[in-house]
């Protein structure tokens, strides 16, 4: 499959999320894609997005309350 299109593109560009909490042994666990933005003819900046419960502690209603420590990402590489 080429990722000839933005849609196919996301599926390439799909990135699994692992943050510690502040619970020992527990973590928050998610997704984020990566997007290019050109910010000039011979640069550009990766970004990673994600919603915020990924990396970010919430009460009991979703108040954002804390942020995790570390995270992890995995990326997987095809051959091509």
């Amino acid at each position: 499959m080429e990722p000839n299109t933005f849609l196919k593109q996301l599926l390439f560009s799909t990135v699994r999320i692992e943050a510690d909490t502040d619970d020992a042994g527990k973590k928050s666990v998610g997704t984020g894609f990566l997007v290019a933005k050109k910010i000039s003819d011979s640069e550009q900046q990766i970004f990673l997005i994600t919603n915020k419960h990924v990396i970010a502690r919430a009460d009991e209603v979703g108040k954002i309350i804390g942020k995790f420590g570390k995270a992890r990402f995995s990326f997987v590489k095809s051959e091509k």
